[in-house]
């Protein structure tokens, strides 16, 4: 795992590209979210979370990994952790058709599935914006050897 003062994997806002969990656009940097007109500003670290479920979508991850990935590895208390999930499906809920769900896998974490997309509605399909850069592939394959270990 990651230390304190190994900040690598911690996600980077500024440095993460714009991406669509299902119809939903996501644009890291400016902190908003928007599907068709409606267009909403998260708090930075509900959108870490997002980002970071976002990129292991319809995997569990752990508080722990969440915590490594959006807290820098710190100290937090499961409310806060709590907290930022909850405002995450509330989020989601926002918008109808909701455009992504959270699961809450007992014991193991939580795990985020794209809803409906319009191109499964019978509309074209979106073009994809996320893509990961060569830092991120790293960061996401080492983290897949190191929990591995």
């Amino acid at each position: 795992m990651t230390s304190v003062e190994d900040r690598s994997s911690e996600i980077e806002l500024a440095g993460t590209p714009d991406f669509r969990i299902g119809a939903l656009e996501v644009r890291p940097s400016s902190c908003r979210v928007r599907l068709g007109g409606q267009e909403q500003k998260l708090e930075p670290r509900v959108m870490q979370v997002l980002v970071a479920l976002a990129q292991r979508e319809d995997q569990t991850v752990t508080r722990d990994q969440l915590v490594d990935a959006c807290w820098g590895g710190r100290i937090v208390s499961d409310d806060a952790v709590s907290r930022v999930l909850a405002q995450v499906r509330a989020l989601s809920r926002t918008f109808d058709p909701a455009p992504f769900t959270l699961e809450t896998v007992p014991k193991v974490g939580v795990r985020l599935t794209a809803g409906e997309t319009k191109a499964s509605a019978g509309q074209p399909p979106a073009p994809p914006i996320f893509h990961l850069s060569r830092r991120h592939a790293w960061w996401m394959a080492s983290g897949a050897v190191a929990a591995g270990l």
